[in-house]
């Protein structure tokens, strides 16, 4: 899109980049926690589900096959969401015990 952000900016970690005259393309990293910040960026779209969920479930007969799908749906997204936060957590922990030098 024109006047659209780089790449780069909008999503911090690996970034692709070509080298002048090169044939192929360099990756750079921008975060020292790559896998941690990817995870942490994507959350949002798992803890939105549940929200537009619940818009759909006002167009189903409650307790219909579909409604129950649709409802076990909504709290599996609500539980990933706040098990991974949790993990995230863990993570950064284990992160810090693993490597000293890591920072917070």
């Amino acid at each position: 899109m024109a006047g659209d952000a780089p790449h780069s900016t909008r999503c911090p970690g690996p970034s692709l980049f070509g080298e002048p005259g090169a044939r192929a393309d360099t990756y750079r990293i921008y975060d020292d926690d790559v896998w941690g910040t990817i995870t942490r960026q994507r959350l949002p779209i798992v803890e939105r589900w549940p929200t537009a969920i619940e818009d759909g479930l006002h167009h189903l007969e409650e307790g219909s096959r579909g409604w129950r799908r649709m409802r076990e749906t909504q709290e599996y997204f609500r539980w990933v969401a706040q098990e991974t936060n949790e993990l995230m957590d863990r993570w950064a922990k284990h992160r810090r015990e693993l490597f000293a030098d890591a920072p917070e």
